[in-house]
């Protein structure tokens, strides 16, 4: 015989906070990306960058972070960084962290939502394709670097499939508060 327990919460999903950035770690999880997630939290201050978290229970257990300024030019919202927590997968917390992010795009008068998957990740692909996104014709390709914690310098170079959908309509002028 095997014990079973469930696993019953609730999560609100709320802007990122400063005092959340620990906890993004994940129990060291995420330990190497401290300076990543610091970098893109500082970015909130001037409005350009919204990170979403979701939170049970006081603890961030997901998280997606948009865009708002780098192709606003163009009616788009990027979003990236949508991580659920492994024991809260499955729980349709991805795709309630999503439909946020595209509140968040929408209201800032902006048409579409996009994101970049790896190209061979066909489970991530297929969720997005769930949602509604599409291939936008065009591969994206990314470099950033940070500095661990411990001191040693990473720099990823990766290229990614844009999938877009569209979130909404814009009144002829594209706005970012």
């Amino acid at each position: 015989m095997r014990d079973r327990v469930g696993l019953t919460f609730r999560a609100r999903i709320r802007k990122c906070r400063e005092s959340d950035l620990p906890q993004l770690e994940w129990y060291g999880m995420h330990w190497a990306d401290r300076q990543l997630i610091r970098r893109a939290f500082r970015r909130t201050a001037s409005g350009h960058v919204r990170m979403l978290v979701a939170d049970a229970d006081g603890h961030p257990v997901g998280q997606v972070w948009i865009d708002l300024t780098a192709k606003s030019g163009k009616g788009i919202g990027v979003l990236w960084a949508l991580r659920v927590h492994p024991m809260f997968r499955g729980k349709g917390l991805g795709e309630r962290m999503m439909l946020a992010a595209e509140r968040v795009v929408r209201s800032k008068g902006l048409r579409w939502a996009e994101i970049g998957v790896d190209p061979g990740d066909r489970r991530a692909k297929n969720f997005y394709r769930r949602l509604g996104y599409a291939r936008a014709n065009a591969v994206g390709r990314s470099t950033t670097s940070w500095r661990r914690p411990d001191g040693k310098r990473v720099r990823l170079a990766f290229k990614h499939d844009i999938l877009r959908k569209p979130v909404g309509k814009a009144n002829g002028v594209t706005r970012v508060r």
